[in-house]
């Protein structure tokens, strides 16, 4: 298991003290959320005190922000994280619901691992957003599109250097978590964030230099109530081929595209995804994939297994099974104008013993609220 991911969740532990009913999740839709952003001079303190708790106490930020589990602690640099309902304190007991990453200056606020909501903010991970956030090319006074932003780790990485950044996501949720992680950041109006599934809210004569996305990419039977941030359709691509097909509209004349997807393979082992590639964008646009993990998904009965009490998995199972895919690929792809940046710098290769990269991780830290649930 990897070690960033809690082996009990803190709310699912039976622990009798009295700290275990401080630790219920925060559920369901954007309403019934409690982050909301603060005054400016609430969040920067925040902010501040935040690191300097980190930089001071770094085995207590880790237990208690990343690994989800209660701490004792008599100090005063997490009352304004307090006051923000990011933590609660009893006593000298301090316990948070939420999962906080540190990305440099950047803090990130997100659901844990542990939660089950459909509509849950997914943790950052090193495979998965961390790995696009460090590899973004964003140019000085570049208007960026974020699709499916989540935490919203990547508008805010692109706000950095960028001229204007728009984040959008069909989640409510997630769009609360985003601007509330943008004012905790610092970055007040430079972002722009827009409900909208994909495309369909932004406007058809706005153009982008950059868009960046990573969006939902494992299959999943319809119905199922499968999480949000992973849901690609029936065979995972449902909405890479949405971006892919509608991109070149919202691209400037030297723009380009750096998005995580997946694409299936049959035996002559050639990638589906690309396939599905408009033909005026395949001969305009340079096209570049990098494979991610070592191994793709063979056979797919790993993820099979996860689905199998779903009403439609059998009309499912045999859809894949018929369509003769053998292999579920995971791949950085890049896209850009001929007259625009022709080789921008590949995401940063992460040492494999810190993420251990693999479809046999990522499903299990993805079905963990599943067992541990299950478990109780």
């Amino acid at each position: 298991m990897n070690s960033f991911v809690p082996t009990t969740p803190v709310y699912a532990r039976g622990n009798a003290s009295p700290t275990a009913s401080m630790l219920t999740p925060c559920r369901n839709s954007a309403e019934s959320c409690s982050l909301a952003p603060a005054s400016k001079e609430a969040m920067a303190a925040c902010h501040r005190s935040l690191h300097k708790f980190r930089r001071g106490q770094p085995q207590s930020c880790r237990k208690l922000f990343e690994e989800g589990f209660p701490i004792d602690y008599n100090g005063d640099l997490l009352s304004p994280a307090r006051d923000l309902g990011l933590v609660e304190r009893q006593g000298v007991t301090w316990a948070t619901t939420y999962r906080l990453t540190w990305l440099r200056e950047l803090i990130v606020v997100t659901d844990h691992f542990t939660v089950r909501d459909p509509d849950r903010v997914f943790p950052l991970s090193e495979d998965e957003s961390l790995l696009l956030a460090r590899g973004l090319v964003v140019l000085p006074g570049d208007s960026v599109l974020d699709i499916g932003t989540g935490s919203g780790i990547l508008a805010l990485c692109a706000a950095r250097k960028a001229r204007r950044v728009v984040a959008v996501d069909v989640n409510p949720r997630a769009l609360a978590y985003a601007q509330f992680n943008s004012a905790l950041n610092g970055f007040g109006d430079r972002i722009s964030f827009q409900q909208s599934d994909v495309f369909t809210e932004v406007d058809t004569d706005d153009q982008f230099d950059l868009v960046v996305s990573n969006p939902p990419v494992i299959p999943a039977p319809e119905g199922s109530g499968f999480f949000l941030h992973s849901d690609g359709g029936p065979e995972g691509v449902q909405v890479s081929e949405t971006i892919l097909r509608g991109v070149a509209d919202h691209l400037s004349s030297d723009g380009r595209l750096q998005m995580l997807c997946t694409s299936w393979s049959r035996a002559e082992n050639e990638l589906t995804l690309l396939k599905s590639m408009p033909d005026g964008l395949a001969r305009c646009w340079n096209c570049r994939v990098q494979e991610l993990y070592p191994e793709p998904l063979s056979p797919i009965q790993l993820l099979l297994e996860h689905f199998s009490e779903v009403s439609s998995f059998d009309s499912w199972h045999q859809r894949i099974e018929s369509s003769g895919f053998e292999r579920l690929h995971y791949l950085y792809l890049e896209l850009t104008s001929r007259n625009g940046l022709v080789s921008p710098t590949e995401p940063q290769e992460v040492c494999a013993d810190r993420w251990n990269g693999s479809w046999a991780r990522r499903l299990e830290r993805l079905f963990l609220a599943y067992r541990q649930m299950d478990n109780l």
